[in-house]
Parts: C-alpha cells; structure tokens; sequence
C-alpha cells in the first residue's frame, strides 16, 4: 500500500510563506496525505470495479440518493453547512507484508461563531494522541506539531476550501444501492445503501453506508477489503462517521500556543499587526515607515535587556538588526512591503 504525507502540513507551510516569505516549517514527510489513499483506488482496483459493475453514466450525488435509490459516494459532505456543528472522523487501516497500520483524521465544525479545529494521528487510532493540529478560531490559524513541538500562529487567514472531509477521503465512485430504511443514528432516520465488488487483480471491496434520509449527508461509511500488494492480497479498511451532530463543545486554544500570537514576546510599536509568530518567530506589519521601525527596534530591544550585536545591516529600504540575550541572537529584519512596513523577528 502506498505510503502518504498529509497535506495540512503543506497548508500550514503556505500559511508561513505568505506571512513572512521564509520558514523552518516541519518536513511534512513524516505524515501521511489522505489524498494518495484516494489515488489508490480510483487509478487501480477501484476504477476497474466501478467499470465492471456500472455503465458509465453521471454518478449521482448525495441528494440524489432518495430520488434514484443510488448512491455514488461522490459529494458525501454535501449538505455539512446546513449543521450548526459536527465532528467528522475518518479512520484508514491498511496492510503491508503483514504488518497493520493505523491512521486517523478528525475535524471539528462549529458555524456560529466560526471556529474549527483537526487534529491526526499517523501512528494509531487514538485521535488524542494527536501528532498534528490545527485551530481556527476568529481571524487566527493556530498549527501545533511534534518534534520539535511548536506552535505556529497565522492570523487575517480564511479558512481553506480544502479543510474538510469531502476533500480528505476525494470523490471515490462506487455504485452503491439503496438496500432499505437505516437505523437512527443521534436521532436521524438514515437509509442504507450497500456496494460489493472484484476487480481483475483479485482486489475485493464491500461499502456500506448510512446517508441521513431528509438532506443527504452521510452519517456514516465504510469500506473493507483486500488489495493487490505484489503477490498477495492484503486487507485494508477505512470508515467515516459524522458525530456530536449541532453538540460540538466550543473549540479552545492548545495549550502549546497559549503565549503565542500575542506579540508579548518581543517589543512592538504601537499600532502594529500580527501576521505570524510561533515559538522563535515573529511578524508584523505597521503604518510606520522603514526608518521609525528601525529607530524604534533600536531602542525598544535594548530597553527589553537585549544587547546590540555584530552583524547588521542597512541597505535603502530594509535594515537588519542583531541583537543578544540569555545566549540566544535575535534578528530583527525591517523592510517594505506593499507600502507598509513589514518586521520579521528571528531567534536561534
């Protein structure tokens, strides 16, 4: 089964670029990217099934499903903005030589007033043992990640179309048919639709799921099977459930970001925005001109204990200034951008 690296990480690397132009942002190769799952089995065995077992037709979409007592698996989230909040959890386990694996993608919605949390787990299913989250609440973006741990705070960023679990599990066609009334699930009626099928290779998948029968979002889904992994078959799962329906508890802070994004850290002049900070970096923009941010990094930073240091520099629009404290070199990096002055604050 093909390894994956998860995509919030390059999203939130595109956070830091577009705030400060540069970032040691964590090296995305050790998550995994749901989408590839998605790659797996529409180009393969899942493309062939689909072929086999249907003509090649539009394939319905969620609120179709009542109408044609058929449900294609496409736009399975269609409809999650008609909910005051929900919690979204996709699970994938999948085989190699033997060994089992477990990956784990969880988002929290609330609409009013907006806020939004996923965390993953690339090592398991505990979503708690998280090793990657992501927070939005108001105008801030909050990343947390692991080794080393580190808070990465954006803020003024919408939030991007891709956050949510129609783009994580992708558009996967398989021709399920309706096979009767569904149980209620948190108090909605559901109808249930059902999908077995083999490919060329000797791949199989059986798909059940659970579509809420009044406006057409999926309650739950899930696949099992087996897929071609060089000579053998080897099984493979993965399941979707939608859960705490209108009852998600507010979206708070991670603790790792509580002193960060404030701007307290360093000095800042009155009046000025902040566009990113994590736990060694700040930026910001100001009103100010090039030269008042210099005049005023130039004495605010001594005034903080910071001692002036070798290796600054000036040119005719930007400045950078070096500075010392607690055995650690700040780098205070003043330019303009936009017609507004922009500050980057380094510390190594």
């Amino acid at each position: 089964m093909t390894r994956y690296h998860f995509v919030t990480y390059c999203i939130a690397a595109l956070f830091v670029f577009t705030a400060c132009g540069k970032t040691n942002a964590p090296d995305a190769s050790s998550q995994a990217n749901p989408t590839e799952v998605v790659s797996t089995l529409q180009t393969t065995d899942a493309a062939t099934v689909v072929t086999d077992a249907t003509p090649a037709i539009e394939a319905p979409t969620a609120a179709d499903a009542a109408e044609n007592d058929s449900w294609s698996g496409n736009n399975f989230a269609n409809k999650l903005d008609t909910l005051d909040s929900y919690t979204a959890t996709f699970t994938y386990t999948s085989t190699s030589n033997g060994k089992e694996s477990t990956w784990v993608w969880q988002q929290k919605v609330i609409h009013n007033p907006a806020a939004m949390e996923i965390r993953t787990n690339s090592n398991g299913s505990d979503i708690q043992a998280a090793d990657f989250r992501m927070v939005k609440i108001a105008d801030k973006m909050y990343t947390v990640t692991n080794d080393p741990v580190q808070c990465i705070v954006v803020a003024d960023q919408s939030l991007s179309e891709g956050l949510n679990p129609d783009s994580i599990i992708g558009n996967i066609p398989f021709a399920m048919q309706k096979t009767g009334a569904g149980p209620d699930v948190f108090g909605h009626a559901t109808d249930a639709y059902a999908f077995t099928g083999n490919a060329a290779d000797g791949s199989n998948y059986q798909s059940n799921a659970l579509l809420e029968r009044n406006v057409g979002y999926a309650m739950r889904w899930e696949v099992t099977g087996k897929e071609k992994n060089g000579a053998t078959l080897e099984p493979m799962s993965w399941k979707y459930e939608l859960s705490d329906i209108n009852a998600v508890a507010p979206v708070t802070l991670p603790k790792e970001c509580e002193n960060i994004g404030s701007g307290t850290k360093w000095p800042m002049p009155d009046g000025a925005q902040v566009t990113m900070e994590t736990n060694e970096m700040l930026g910001l923009t100001s009103a100010k001109s090039v030269k008042e941010l210099t005049d005023f990094y130039s004495t605010a930073m001594k005034d903080a204990g910071y001692e002036s240091s070798d290796g600054g520099m000036t040119t005719a629009d930007s400045t950078m200034l070096m500075f010392k404290k607690d055995s650690k070199t700040i780098a205070v990096i003043i330019s303009l951008q936009d017609g507004k002055g922009m500050v980057i604050i380094t510390q190594q």
